[in-house]
């Protein structure tokens, strides 16, 4: 049985082939592809988590686009290998191989 991340990822990159989304306003959403999860940190040692995603369905960019909050389940094979805290939401953008989610650490959503 392998061990499960839950709370902060670190700065190492974790890899995974797909993704449960709990998004606020938006639900639940499963994206399958080549998904990587990674702490990272700005110049003034803030952290926040990068998410990286396949960019097959507008739906999903519209509704990350969307989304003020999320919480981030990495799987691979079927096995969960990371579970995020809430995240809020500070950047979706799109890139040439998929789309870039950034969020901090926030509290649960009302």
């Amino acid at each position: 049985m392998s061990d499960v991340t839950i709370g902060w990822p670190g700065h190492r990159i974790t890899e995974g082939d797909s993704v449960r989304l709990e998004l606020v306003p938006g639900g639940s959403e499963v994206m399958e592809g080549e998904v990587t999860v990674q702490g990272l940190n700005t110049p003034e040692g803030n952290g926040y988590l990068e998410l990286r995603l396949p960019d097959a369905n507008p739906q999903h960019r519209r509704l990350l686009e969307q989304c003020k909050h999320l919480e981030v389940r990495l799987f691979r094979s079927g096995v969960c290998l990371y579970t995020s805290p809430w995240l809020r939401v500070t950047d979706v953008a799109w890139e040439k191989d998929g789309l870039v989610v950034h969020g901090v650490p926030g509290e649960r959503p009302a």
